[in-house]
């Protein structure tokens, strides 16, 4: 989630959708006045969603170009979620010897999605859903290579590759529960 990469999706002709850290990137209201994430995160009613437009500054390189809009989503996680995700940030820090500021916690309990996909044609709920059905096929791809060694096309012949992969995902599907 740097700014000149998602700016190169921005200005191209696919939409996105990143997820990205609450520091990750310089946030700028349209503007061009530092956004208030905190401040946003902590307006949203308890366990709701948000969202709001804002500016992707680039990060003091002049040459990165001019701030760029998005829309930014703010999803609340369920507080078992919100939990579990806490307590791995406290452990990972605490195992590398670093303190966790409150406000990175307190941000913990949601995940930040960062699209250009328009509101008025996707939902809040429904980039959420996209963003997590996307996480869900690459989790599937990982197991298929993982579990039938996957990873590597032993066949070098069009058909014969084709026949590979299909005999293998055959064989996932009917291994998996």
């Amino acid at each position: 989630s740097r700014p000149e990469c998602i700016r190169s999706l921005a200005f191209g002709e696919a939409d996105y959708i990143v997820r990205v850290h609450w520091r990750g990137l310089r946030w700028l209201t349209a503007e061009g006045m530092r956004f208030d994430m905190m401040g946003f995160l902590r307006g949203l009613d308890c366990g709701k969603n948000g969202e709001t437009t804002v500016m992707i500054g680039n990060s003091g390189n002049k040459k990165a170009g001019a701030p760029f809009p998005a829309r930014l989503i703010a999803v609340s996680l369920p507080p078992e979620k919100a939990l579990i995700s806490k307590t791995r940030l406290l452990s990972e820090n605490r195992r590398k010897g670093r303190v966790v500021q409150a406000e990175t916690l307190e941000a913990a309990g949601h995940v930040l999605l960062l699209t250009s996909l328009p509101e008025d044609e996707y939902s809040a709920e429904q980039v959420a859903d996209c963003y997590r059905l996307r996480w869900q096929i690459e989790l599937a791809f990982k197991r298929l290579k993982s579990l039938l060694h996957l990873d590597a096309l032993r066949a070098k012949e069009p058909e014969l590759a084709k026949a590979w992969i299909f005999a293998n995902l055959l064989a996932a599907f009917l291994i998996d529960d």
